[in-house]
């Protein structure tokens, strides 16, 4: 997560881009909201390449992997469909 400084500075230099490019009619509560779902989305891609690049090295598991070894530590009956 970004230090307080930078955070505002990117919310500042996000706002001014908006205004500029015909966004002049939002209040700063939207401008926040707008740029806080963006910062969300943002991390989220990053946090998924993450997972992709240590999925690729093999230091992940399959979907199949994780739903069996969630079962077995709680003790569930194995999937059947």
């Amino acid at each position: 997560m970004l230090a307080t400084r930078e955070l505002i500075d990117n919310f500042h230099e996000y706002a001014l881009g908006q205004v500029h490019n015909g966004a002049a009619s939002l209040t700063i509560d939207e401008l926040y909201e707008r740029w806080r779902l963006m910062q969300e989305r943002d991390e989220s891609i990053g946090d998924i390449r993450i997972a992709m690049e240590q999925f690729e090295r093999g230091e992940g598991m399959t979907l199949d992997e994780a739903e069996l070894r969630i079962r077995q530590q709680l003790n569930l009956p194995s999937r059947t469909i």
